[in-house]
């Protein structure tokens, strides 16, 4: 979920359910269609990614909605908060305002001379961390690797200008909560948010290309995982024991699903594949002794993913 904002409002079904809870579980509406009333005891809300409807600016707050997959009805609407466009002073270019950046962390200058990598906490002991867009005029580009490692960090705001979030970058941050990672960011690689077990939700970038071994393994409270289409390639383990997850979208250009990338996800429930290409899977990354496998059902994608063949890699057929 984006940082700052929230849920304003759920609008029913069209039919007149009433929601109980926001929360996607079992039993949670029931629905009265002319005199005959219907309880979705098996009903789990699986979301669209959000759209955007109103766009924020730096002085108004903007919109977005997402509808429940499942029934077509469903939808949830939340605020997006102002959104300023940063120079290189770290001000608004349209309105002026100053971002109010956390000061202390360890940066360094990449080889190029081109951008910063933030290296650690350095000096800074805050709970909620917020980086700067750019140090001297250059852009924060990368989060180096084991720069957060355990860190005792409740909250962080990524800048636009991340591109690169590096090995073992937030290993460990157990009391984070929430993810946002921006919409420029390429890569997300091994381990980087490894045992961030208290993370609940996290919003993938539009831009975001690869997803590396272990990536959110052990990410214990994360409930659903909705990839962008761009994203070509996901890790081995890269979400081993997400015990929450619920719902994941595989993105339209996905064409490797490594080994064990989705195992021990005991509660997934629904998968659904933008791209509905047959598959071979392996359990050798040679792809030897393979078997071709046919996009399903949610649930069956499910199954096939986080456990029957949990054990494969996966390639994409292509066209």
């Amino acid at each position: 979920m984006r940082k700052g904002t929230k849920i304003i409002k759920t609008i029913a079904c069209l039919a007149g359910c009433t929601l109980i809870s926001s929360a996607c579980a079992p039993t949670l509406t029931s629905c009265a269609r002319g005199e005959e009333a219907l309880t979705f005891d098996d009903h789990v809300h699986i979301w669209s990614e959000w759209t955007t409807t109103v766009a924020p600016t730096c002085e108004q707050v903007g919109e977005e909605t997402r509808v429940c997959l499942a029934d077509g009805t469903h939808i949830q609407t939340r605020e997006i908060p102002p959104r300023h466009e940063y120079g290189k002073d770290n001000a608004c270019t349209v309105c002026g305002a100053a971002l109010n950046y956390t000061r202390g962390l360890d940066c360094k200058l990449d080889e190029s001379g081109s951008y910063y990598v933030v290296t650690g906490m350095g000096t800074c002991v805050d709970k909620e961390i917020v980086l700067p867009y750019y140090v001297d005029g250059l852009p924060i580009a990368a989060i180096g690797e084991g720069a957060f490692f355990g860190a005792d960090i409740e909250d962080i705001i990524l800048p636009e200008t991340l591109r690169h979030i590096k090995s073992s970058a937030f290993y460990r941050c157990e009391k984070l909560t929430s993810l946002d990672i921006p919409d420029d960011v390429l890569n997300i690689d091994d381990e980087a948010f490894k045992g961030c077990k208290s993370v609940k939700s996290v919003t993938f970038g539009s831009s975001l290309n690869a997803i590396g071994k272990s990536a959110f393994a052990d990410c214990f409270a994360i409930e659903s995982a909705i990839m962008p289409d761009g994203v070509q390639s996901i890790g081995d383990y890269a979400f081993n024991f997400c015990t929450s997850l619920g719902y994941v979208k595989i993105g339209r250009e996905t064409d490797y699903i490594g080994q064990y990338a989705f195992a021990n996800c005991y509660n997934l429930s629904h998968v659904r594949f933008a791209n509905g290409a047959d598959w071979t899977i392996s359990k050798n990354s040679t792809m030897t002794n393979s078997r071709i496998l046919s996009i399903s059902d949610t649930a069956t994608n499910a199954r096939h993913i986080s456990s029957q063949f949990c054990e494969c890699f996966w390639r994409r057929n292509d066209d």
